[in-house]
């Protein structure tokens, strides 16, 4: 451990932070009140436990330490030079704009049948996609991004 001091809610904010070191601090304070979490981040920032970051504060060393957390070359805030995970939807939408089918959807995303038609009803309403479908010649459903004018 280390000679930093903190409260029991400080210790439970760290705590949390430290299960989940992508994410914010201000995520693991909610149960707060607005003057008590700036409270906390004043006294957490004045400790070096937390430091401030683009989209918010985010555990530092000290904070780990304080915690009783080993540190092991642990990067806590994300670098800009790592690649952007691709999300589902856009992984979708790649492959509607190809044709594909319901089942290259399902195991492509590993969701059920449900939720690629939820996805694909979502498209349509908020990205105003028109998706066509049409049966191949082996019988199968083929789904497509119908080409824009």
């Amino acid at each position: 451990m280390t000679n930093t001091i903190i409260s029991n809610a400080q210790y439970r904010v760290l705590e949390d932070a430290a299960n989940f070191p992508d994410s914010t601090v201000e995520k693991f304070m909610d149960h707060l009140p607005a003057g008590a979490k700036q409270s906390m981040l004043a006294a957490l920032i004045k400790k070096c436990c937390i430091t401030q970051g683009e989209n918010g504060h985010f555990i530092t060393q000290t904070g780990l330490l304080a915690i009783g957390r080993e540190v092991i070359n642990q990067v806590v805030e994300k670098t800009k030079t790592e690649p952007k995970q691709t999300s589902k939807q856009v992984t979708i939408l790649t492959m509607l704009r190809q044709g594909t089918t319901i089942k290259a959807l399902m195991e492509t995303t590993s969701w059920q049948r449900h939720s690629v038609y939820g996805c694909m009803a979502n498209l349509k309403k908020k990205q105003e996609l028109s998706i066509l479908s049409e049966k191949n010649k082996d019988g199968e459903r083929v789904y497509r991004i119908a080409e824009q004018c």
